[in-house]
């Protein structure tokens, strides 16, 4: 179930954790829906830990270390350019209950409010 935050008046975050909330290394996935850039961002990310072998000395075996690291990648799309627009009302909608004051949808999306998802 993601969770909401108003950015600014035209903008939204939607944040899904795909595994528990605390657990390090979980996968998270963020949509910001920018409507005044007209575009959404899709940021996937998961955190992790290495383990490797470092030397402890001149007179020991090695021991192991442990590092974090984190995968990460990120698309923009614009508006025009999704298959449907369902969410962008939906999360118009959203953004509007928080408080927010985006764009109208016929001004965001001009010619293609009805616009649905082909099956």
């Amino acid at each position: 179930m993601p969770t909401f935050k108003r950015l600014d008046d035209s903008t939204l975050l939607a944040r899904t954790d795909l595994a528990e909330a605390k657990e390090w290394g979980g996968a998270r996935i963020s949509r910001i829906f920018n409507f005044k850039a007209r575009q959404l961002t899709t940021i996937y990310e998961r955190g992790g830990i290495i383990e490797f072998k470092q030397p402890r000395g001149e007179y020991s075996n090695y021991e192991m270390a442990q590092i974090p690291a984190v995968t990460s990648s990120m698309t923009v799309q614009n508006f025009r350019d999704l298959e449907g627009t369902e969410e962008i009302a939906e999360m118009h909608a959203k953004l509007t209950s928080l408080g927010g004051r985006p764009p109208k949808l016929d001004d965001v999306l001009p010619g293609q409010l009805n616009k649905k998802l082909k099956a």
